[in-house]
């Protein structure tokens, strides 16, 4: 019985349950009034109600009637004391039924009804027990319809799929479809479900065709169907929350969110017209489950706050109809629990999963594969948080777990888990323990699959672990195990998987036995360098390949990785040749695999974007692009010979390079961006740097920090005493710093990252490349003396003796004054965020679920709108405040201006480059479970962002621990392609009224002609000139940064033109009459 599960992307799939009414007849009168009496939670007259009744049908011998019951007994027990004892007395009134009624329909009536209380209860496996009795005695009975015994079937196939029993609730759903299709009377409402059933297991088989297929005969079903108006509306929005599934796992989020929007609404309105307790708590688990879902999607667009509120909403929801033990809420815990740890917020994530386990231990009817996927959990957020001990106990309590439930099967996250498991042993250098973690899940890929694919990855890891443990004789012959292996399914593959697809895999171990042989080798001469380069060089070739059909988002990350690590590797193995023999050649291809592997990441995490577009590209051509590198990926795994699987494969690339041809021609912008070769030699970027200016780049090579100090007259090399481990800059970072520990950081630093280049540098202007962690370094901070105060730290700082710009690449490094002629001076974007706003915003969302809870916690920016008043006035520009700085009204009117200034907040995501983000106004009059004010950085390359200057000084940045700058590195790289020639932004989130000052004598500059990193230092220098006490600390002025082109921006008013031609014309008439005096007084 395999389970799936995805670590912080649980998605929830809906089967419907009949319940004993719907098997067997429609709810009787009896039942209603019980209803009416639990729906307003009068518990003690709907137990006299249900007495009276059954007292009734005993009284008149009428034993079978009383198999409607259990659920109710149950329930009211359970009302009136605890669950466990109301599961008691349903068990013995069942008991007591199957002691007196002979009727094999009734009795499974009886077990069925009861099921419903194992399953409101969260008792899901004696909910299955109790149903297989259900199937059992119902085929028992002779006269039992074709379409009774498939409900029971149907049944039992529900609660297996709930406890993860797919095998099985496969063919239980297989028979209900022989059941009903082989009967004509079955009803439009049963074919609907059953087809529902269907189409959940191919989705959940990764059969996405064929779950279409079968969604879309339920929906025609159901349409067709007769009956209550409000169960026909749950059976449609059921399946339509499934479609959501599948129109998210297709990268059709949008869709996704417009079709989960309708379905809450959807389960909101059923509960408000429906009676039937049972069907009650079922629609509240649907409607928690579609919410769960929200949140997956929320999560996965980038939108972290919403959400953890739309599962603290859910968690609450569902404690409402729920125990404390029941699996669905502890499930919805360990939900909150990965979606953390996907954020890296180990601290946050512990707090959801130690509860979660806490409530698991107490629970009788927790799976132990969520059991396990819960520890599981836990170990990698103390793996996190670097607590190895707490990280050991809980990854050995999840191993048993999952054996227990797996029994001799290991499925996907199993083995995942091994894998995770023998590494991080292997990183503690437990020798004994990992190697026989890693062989674990190797002996059984080797025993079951030993032909497939999936024994690569369980040979690169056992590899893997041996590298850990510096056994790298060990690790070398097992990565090259690996790579024999991959030789011999090329020459044998003859169906499903092509030698193209084999050779894919390469990449890993072709560097894990690299770095393993350069491990062992003691003389690293240049032969032996110039050897390792080569083997290094066949790997890149086929990520090369790879790329181009990679657009999934397991894909990507697994290309970004193999790029990541080799890059690193050759990146060191050029150091060492160039240390041996000083060609500087070497030290070129270092620049070059450094900026290469950045433009790779951000070609890579475009292409798993399945709703990016790009302005200017038409919308047939994009589509086309995507069709054929889908027929690419396609022409991979389709079930064919070699021969003919390679023809289609070069087929189909052969078509892409035409395609690309085209592009080429075009769209040269989006080709450039794209796919055009990423390649320049210091002499190239030499010849690029303008006159009065150095650039350092600054690379990390294997945690060493090196910079490049290039300028029209020289180039220069410098290894730096600093590594990327080091604390300083996270430190600095630090709220809670004193006075006296910031001064001597920023002295410190000073040391590491700028002394050791300062004589090298004869220029004022400076270009800093940043690498890493040095995103969050504002360079002309740091001070060249050990100081104790803000105002000596400002005397020495290095803004008093250069003027800083800064830049994500050396290749977009440009000799050349750009000049435009944008008509329009000005436009400004400005949300201020005020309580009128948020209160405006509250009263017109009626639905708490809709409601955006961190919406109403962004500080206002009372000083931003000042300013943008100010200038608006200035400039002759146009602004939109408040509620009409909306994302669309932005997306509209922003292009084509000297200057756009967008006053909101931004959120920089480092773990998400793609989905960093700008917030706007609430559309209040459309707000949807939709998150409609939010521009991410995938959608700017949509817009004609056209100006000269784009300021954006709300920024906050993402985790610096993390790949620090990938969210600033994103959003410039989007606003450069949307038009932006450069951009003012933050390094950090800086105090809105000294940004305000500080923009304020920015413009001015401009306005007088200065360059824009000029004015930039100048309007620094203005602030802190009257800045007073803890205002001249670096985190009040020091973020602002300008990023991109320098050159300055004509800003004279429009009526400047006109002063000096009238100017000049009186001055030339004065003259006139000047010359006209003199000549009359000599005659």
């Amino acid at each position: 019985m395999k389970q799936q599960h995805l670590l912080g992307r649980l998605l929830f799939v809906c089967c419907f349950f009949f319940n004993s009414a719907e098997i067997f007849a429609q709810e009787t009168q009896d039942e209603k009034i019980i209803d009416v009496f639990l729906n307003v939670e009068n518990v003690a007259k709907a137990d006299s109600v249900l007495q009276k009744q059954i007292a009734y049908y005993e009284g008149n011998n009428e034993l079978d009637s009383l198999c409607k019951y259990p659920y109710y007994v149950g329930k009211i027990a359970a009302l009136k004391t605890t669950s466990k004892n109301g599961i008691i007395v349903a068990e013995q009134f069942i008991t007591e039924l199957e002691h007196h009624v002979k009727n094999h329909k009734s009795l499974s009536r009886g077990y069925a009804n009861l099921s419903l209380l194992y399953d409101d209860l969260g008792e899901n496996q004696k909910s299955y027990d109790v149903s297989v009795k259900a199937l059992t005695s119902i085929t028992k009975y002779k006269d039992a319809t074709p379409e009774e015994i498939g409900k029971a079937h149907y049944n039992v196939g529900s609660v297996a799929q709930t406890l993860g029993y797919n095998d099985e609730a496969k063919q239980r759903f297989r028979e209900t479809k022989r059941y009903y299709e082989g009967y004509s009377e079955t009803s439009k409402v049963n074919l609907s479900k059953m087809y529902n059933a269907n189409a959940v297991m191919h989705y959940l088989s990764s059969k996405l065709d064929s779950a279409e297929l079968y969604f879309k005969k339920a929906s025609k079903a159901i349409e067709n169907a007769e009956g209550d108006m409000y169960e026909n509306l749950l059976d449609a929005t059921v399946i339509n929350s499934n479609v959501m599934l599948v129109q998210y796992t297709q990268g059709n989020t949008s869709e996704a969110l417009k079709t989960l929007e309708q379905v809450v609404k959807n389960y909101h309105i059923i509960l408000k017209n429906i009676s039937d307790e049972s069907m009650r708590t079922k629609v509240m688990r649907y409607n928690s489950n579609a919410l769960s879902n929200l949140a997956v999607i929320y999560n996965e667009i980038g939108n972290v706050r919403r959400a953890t509120e739309v599962l603290e909403y859910t968690y609450a929801d569902r404690k409402k109809f729920l125990e404390p033990t029941d699996p669905f809420l502890i499930n919805i815990l360990i939900q909150m629990g990965q979606n953390q740890i996907s954020l890296l917020n180990y601290d946050e994530a512990l707090v959801f999963l130690l509860e979660a386990k806490q409530l698991s231990d107490k629970s009788t009817g927790h799976s132990n594969y969520w059991k396990a996927a819960g520890r599981y959990a836990l170990a990698l957020a103390y793996k996190g948080n670097n607590d190895l001990v707490l990280a050991e106990k809980y990854f050995k309590e999840a191993e048993p777990l999952f054996q227990n439930s797996l029994k001799d099967e290991y499925d996907a996250e199993f083995l995942g888990f091994l894998r995770d498991k023998a590494l991080f042993l292997s990183e503690k250098g437990e020798i004994s323990p990992a190697i026989t973690t890693a062989f674990k899940g190797y002996n059984y890929v080797k025993n079951n699959e030993s032909t497939s694919l999936i024994l690569v990855k369980e040979i690169e890891n056992v590899a893997t672990v041996y590298y850990n443990l510096e056994d790298y004789e060990e690790a070398q012959q097992w990565a090259l195990d690996g790579i024999t292996f991959l030789n011999q399914r090329i020459q044998e593959s003859k169906t499903s998987i092509d030698s193209i697809q084999v050779d894919f895999r390469k990449p890993g171990l072709i560097l894990l036995e690299a770095k393993a042989a350069f491990k062992l080798q003691s003389k690293r001469d240049v032969p032996f360098l110039r050897s390792t380069l080569e083997k290094l060089n066949n790997a890149t070739v086929i990520l090369e390949r790879r790329k181009t059909i990679s657009y999934s988002d397991e894909a990507i990350t697994l290309l970004l990785k193999d790029y990541k690590y080799l890059v690193e590797f050759s990146k060191e193995v050029q150091i060492q040749l160039f240390d041996l023999t000083g060609d500087e050649s070497y030290l070129d291809k270092v620049v070059s695999l450094h900026e290469s592997s950045l433009y790779n990441r951000i070609r890579s995490r475009l292409n798993v974007q399945q709703d990016i577009s790009f302005s200017n590209v038409s919308a047939e051509v994009l589509a086309r692009e995507q069709l054929l590198k889908e027929k690419m990926s396609k022409s991979l795994v389709e079930k064919d010979t070699v021969d003919a699987s390679i023809k289609k494969y070069i087929s189909a690339s052969d078509t892409f390079e035409v395609f690309l041809d085209s592009l080429r021609v075009n769209f040269p912008k989006y080709y450039q961006m794209r796919y055009a070769t990423i390649a320049k030699s210091l002499a190239q970027v030499q010849q690029n740097i303008p006159a009065n200016t150095t650039v350092v780049r600054y690379v990390f090579v294997a945690e060493k920090l090196y910079a490049f100090v290039i300028s029209k007259e020289q180039k220069t090399w410098v290894s730096l005493p600093f590594s990327e481990k080091d604390s300083n800059i996270i430190k600095l970072l630090a709220a809670e710093l004193s006075e006296k520990e910031t001064t001597a950081l920023l002295h410190q630093l000073y040391k590491q990252l700028w002394q050791p280049i300062a004589p090298k540098i004869s220029t004022e202007k400076v270009l800093v490349i940043p690498d890493g962690s040095l995103y969050n370094v504002s360079f002309e901070s740091l001070t060249t003396e050990r100081v104790s105060t803000y105002k000596e730290a400002v005397e020495k700082s290095l803004l008093n003796t250069y003027v800083f710009s800064y830049h994500f690449s050396m290749l977009l490094v440009k000799d050349e004054k750009t000049t435009t002629n944008f008509k329009k001076k000005f436009v400004a974007f400005a949300p201020e965020f005020s309580n009128a706003m948020k209160s405006d915003y509250t009263h017109a969302i009626s639905d708490s679920i809709v409601l955006d809870k961190s919406y109403l916690t962004l500080l206002a920016q009372p000083f931003t709108i000042d300013l943008i008043n100010k200038y608006s006035e200035k400039f002759k520009g146009k602004s939109y405040l408040n509620q009409a700085a909306q994302k669309n009204t932005f997306v509209a009117n922003a292009g084509h201006h000297k200057i756009i200034h967008i006053g909101t907040h931004a959120e920089s995501n480092n773990i998400r480059p793609s989905l960093s983000r700008l917030i706007f106004a609430k559309d209040i009059e459309h707000d949807s479970l939709i998150n409609n004010n939010s521009l991410y950085t995938y959608e700017i390359y949509n817009h004609d962002l056209d100006a000269d200057l784009t300021v954006l000084t709300a920024c906050e940045t993402g985790k610096p621990t993390y790949q620090s700058g990938e969210g600033m590195i994103s959003l410039s790289h989007a606003f450069t392609y949307a038009g932006s020639k450069s951009i003012l932004t933050s390094l950090w989130e800086i105090d809105e009224k000294s940004s305000a000052t500080i923009v304020d004598y920015f413009y001015e500059n401009l306005r007088s002609g200065m360059d824009k990193d000029v004015a930039l230092k100048q309007a620094k220098l203005a602030y802190l000139a009257t800045a007073e006490g803890r205002t001249r600390a670096p985190q009040y002025w020091a973020g602002l940064i300008l990023i991109g082109d320098t050159s300055p921006i004509h800003l004279a008013p429009e009526d400047a033109l006109w002063i000096w031609i009238v100017s000049i014309l009186a001055l030339l008439l004065l003259l006139f009459f000047v010359f006209r005096r003199r000549n009359r007084l000599s005659s």
